[in-house]
């Protein structure tokens, strides 16, 4: 692996996994956010259907290769180095991240399909934010920021040819009796 993208990791790794575990997450999921871009699905049991959805998946995918292209092509980096820096994510935070998951997710609608999900934008995101110019990476950036601040881009509501649709996620929204 490249120094830089070694010394990235190494340096920023610990600051995102902790950052991202400390939250309480979907806390804000009562709230409408200004800067929301698209609608609203109501209730944990039906953004996590939305997310768990085949085309979610495959879209999620897509993305993150077109991410490790754009690491490739505009950083410089192999398909080996990003591996690398993938499997750290995954020896020093996936057990922490799935059992963060179990705790968010309810158990009746926790699946072992959902948790892999959360882990792959998660990894993703890592990288997304570690190299903040691969313009590629803004999905999964934007997605892990929804959970930083308490809510749950549940489903994406882009163009996977628009890259200005990167970042038009519709975010789950529960109503708190008052």
């Amino acid at each position: 692996m490249g120094n830089l993208m070694s010394n990235e990791i190494e340096s920023e790794l610990p600051r995102y996994a902790e950052e991202l575990l400390a939250v309480e997450w979907f806390s804000h999921a009562h709230e409408v956010p200004e800067d929301a871009k698209a609608d609203l699905i109501d209730g944990i049991g039906e953004s996590i259907h939305a997310f768990t959805q085949e085309s979610e998946r495959e879209t999620s995918h897509a993305l993150a290769e077109r991410f490790e292209q754009g690491l490739e092509r505009e950083a410089g980096f192999t398909g080996e180095d990003v591996a690398i820096a993938l499997e750290a994510f995954n020896k020093s935070y996936e057990r922490d991240f799935r059992k963060k998951i179990r705790k968010a997710v309810p158990m009746s609608l926790h699946t072992k399909k959902c948790s892999d999900e959360f882990i792959h934008r998660l990894r993703y995101g890592f990288l997304a934010e570690v190299f903040p110019d691969v313009a590629s990476g803004t999905y999964f950036r934007v997605w892990c920021d929804w959970l930083r601040r308490g809510h749950f881009a549940c489903y994406w509501d882009g163009e996977l040819d628009d890259s200005n649709f990167d970042d038009a996620f519709v975010l789950m929204h529960e109503y708190r009796k008052q």
